[in-house]
């Protein structure tokens, strides 16, 4: 890992701890107004269900379509081992 990423390690936790503390906040006016609105809790449920099927959608289109470059393949086959250097590593 570079410096870079280390250094930028606290603040993405910090950044992290602030939006969910934003979305919380926003969470309990939301249900009041909807419960208040409606007069009970079907008005709530529906939103939250559009919001279930919203957010999955928006994240896969967000995905690319093809990868850029394919992954490396890996050899699956058993590699012979030199039993000549065993002797080297200090196995006898």
């Amino acid at each position: 890992m570079d410096d870079t990423a280390a250094d930028l390690g606290p603040i993405l936790e910090r950044l992290k701890y602030v939006l969910s503390l934003g979305v919380s906040i926003l969470a309990v006016p939301l249900v009041a107004g909807l419960h208040g609105a409606s007069g009970g809790f079907h008005i709530l449920f529906l939103t939250l269900a559009a919001c279930a099927l919203t957010i999955p959608l928006v994240a896969a289109g967000v995905l690319p379509a093809v990868r850029s470059q394919p992954l490396p393949r890996q050899d699956l086959r058993a590699q012979p081992v030199d039993v000549s250097s065993a002797s080297s590593l200090g196995v006898r």
